[in-house]
């Protein structure tokens, strides 16, 4: 667990993108973060034009959970699927099925028009296609660490310190 201080007006995208992670990992049968307010308090923000600002900053503990993958995946190569054809791009010899494949994702089996599709395997030799969308799943999706130290220090990148 760690905790955070984010100025108030992060916190509903921090929240939202904190929740996404978390329906995801518990669909994948992870466990998700989980996010607890611990409080607020209002700082001044000083900045280089020469008055202040104050801003509500809210103290969260979060626990990151598990890291949200479906481990023992490789890439194999990428599909891109265009009206005169396949185009395979890939590391390895892959097979020749794939220059004429659908662009079909085995993961979540959604119908849907797709531009480009990968194909991965795993230790035992299972090949899976899949889409942009759901690699995230075999790849890693961002971890919930990176979400609330931009949501913490957004207010520094616009050029602010908080003074204590």
């Amino acid at each position: 667990m760690k905790t955070y201080t984010i100025p108030l007006e992060n916190m509903a995208q921090f929240l939202n993108r904190i929740d996404k992670l978390a329906k995801r990992a518990e669909k994948l049968g992870l466990q998700g973060p989980k996010v607890e307010e611990c409080g607020s308090e209002v700082v001044k923000i000083a900045n280089d034009i020469g008055f202040d600002n104050y801003v509500e900053m809210v103290t969260i503990n979060i626990d990151f959970g598990e890291e949200i993958i479906i481990k023992a995946w490789q890439f194999l190569c990428a599909i891109e699927h265009l009206p005169q054809g396949n185009i395979v791009k890939g590391y390895a010899n892959v097979d020749t099925k794939w220059r004429t494949a659908e662009p079909n994702c085995e993961h979540c089996n959604t119908n849907r028009q797709r531009n480009n599709t990968y194909v991965l395997v795993n230790e035992k030799g299972k090949v899976i296609q899949v889409g942009s969308t759901c690699l995230k799943d075999f790849t890693g999706h961002k971890d919930a660490e990176a979400i609330a130290e931009y949501a913490a220090h957004l207010h520094e990148f616009i050029g602010s310190e908080v003074e204590e």
